[in-house]
Formats: C-alpha cells, sequence, structure tokens
C-alpha cells in the first residue's frame, strides 16, 4: 500500500474522534471540568511547549531503538520531522490570527459575563479566569492559553507525530509501538476537547494539516523507502 494511502487511513482513523464528537452532538460544558481530567492535562502538556521538544525527542529516540536506525539515518528523519513540525507551527499561528476562532471557555466566560474576552486586556481575562467553577490546575492552563481555538496546535502536533512513527512502525511491523503512539495522539485530541479548549471542527482541519506536512517530510526523509 503506498505511504499516501496509508497516510491517509490512519488520518482517517484519528478523524474518527472528533467526527464521531460532532455526530454526536455533545460540546463542551463547566460542568464537564472535574478533577478526574487531570490526567488529560498531563497529557495535554505533551504537546505544550516547552515539553513538546522532549516528546519529540522521545518518539525519534523510540524510532531509532525499534527501527535500528544508523545516527545519520536519525539525523536525516529528525530533521525532516522537525521543519514540518516547524512549518505546521507557523501556518498555525497564522491561521490563529486569521479566524479569530473563541476557545469553548472563552466562549462561557463571554455569555456569563456579557463581555468580549479577546477585547478585554491579560489581567482582566485572568480574572475572568479566575471566576469559573474549575480545579485550579484547569484555571491554570486556561490563563496560559488564553489565545484563539481554531486550528488546534496540540493536534497538529500529536497528529503529525503520530502519523509520521506509525507509518515508519507499520512498515517495520511493529504493531505494539504503532498503536502506542496512535493512543497518545487520541488522548491528546480529547483532552483538548474535554478541557475546553477546542471544538471538533477544530480537530479535524488540524488532522487534515497535519496529514498534508507529514507526506512530503516522509517522502524526503525516506525516499523509495516510503513509496
Amino acid at each position: 500500500m503506498p505511504v499516501v494511502a496509508r497516510l491517509l487511513l490512519l488520518t482517517l482513523l484519528l478523524a474518527l474522534l472528533p467526527i464521531l464528537t460532532w455526530l454526536s452532538g455533545w460540546h463542551w460544558q463547566v460542568d464537564d471540568a472535574s478533577p478526574w481530567l487531570r490526567p488529560l492535562y498531563w497529557l495535554t502538556l505533551t504537546g505544550s511547549a516547552p515539553f513538546a521538544i522532549g516528546t519529540t525527542a522521545l518518539v525519534l529516540a523510540l524510532l531509532y531503538r525499534r527501527l535500528g536506525w544508523r545516527p545519520a539515518e536519525l539525523g536525516r528523519y529528525g530533521l525532516c520531522l522537525c521543519l514540518a513540525l516547524l512549518a505546521g507551527l507557523g501556518a498555525k499561528a497564522l491561521l490563529k490570527w486569521h479566524f479569530k476562532e473563541a476557545r469553548p471557555y472563552v466562549q462561557y466566560l463571554d455569555n456569563t459575563h456579557d463581555t468580549d474576552f479577546y477585547q478585554d486586556g491579560i489581567a482582566t481575562q485572568k480574572r475572568l479566569i479566575d471566576t469559573a467553577p474549575v480545579p485550579a490546575w484547569l484555571k491554570g492552563h486556561w490563563r496560559h492559553e488564553r489565545g484563539y481555538a481554531f486550528p488546534s496546535g496540540h493536534t497538529q502536533f500529536a497528529a503529525m507525530l503520530a502519523l509520521f512513527s506509525a507509518i515508519l512502525l507499520w512498515q517495520a511491523r511493529a504493531w505494539l509501538a504503532m498503536s502506542l503512539v496512535l493512543a497518545w495522539a487520541l488522548l491528546v485530541m480529547a483532552s483538548r476537547l474535554l478541557l475546553g479548549m477546542h471544538w471538533p471542527q477544530d480537530l479535524l482541519f488540524s488532522l487534515s494539516f497535519a496529514w498534508l506536512l507529514v507526506w512530503p517530510a516522509l517522502v524526503l526523509a525516506g525516499g523509495n523507502k516510503t513509496s
């Protein structure tokens, strides 16, 4: 099966989460923010700066060990992956600035306090967040991430790492490792919904964009090996 077809199949697998969420009619509510979500908060941190750097290094170390790469292969694949991640980071910032979509928790604060969160100053934004009936750790996360929703940078990052590594692990028939990286990506995506950070459509677009970025990165890094 060509790499582009495998990528599409894996992307569709990840897309089941936001698609089923959208079809079910579920949407985030402040009452969903219970203490049992804290493990998902820890997972979401794996896609947050600066921890995302360590996550990327860990995934590359897994591939290096599991696939038996030589140092030159590690350098080539690592460079192509990092360039794709940086390209995605820049595109994400531009899209957020262009669309200016409010996060679910921001919409809740606007409706509750009859305000416009993004027009308020930083101090006012933080005071509004502190009024929310959610755990302190979630307030801290919201205070740290007061930007716009669309697209989901965490989903894009997790999907890119998972798709990039899953394709290579698929070729090596390393099914357990492949399943683990895909499960991690799904949990990061779920955390973005359940923590009030994103809408299902944010995740869907980010998955599509991740697919477009990972494909050339794999081809450039692997040549005929990923054809």
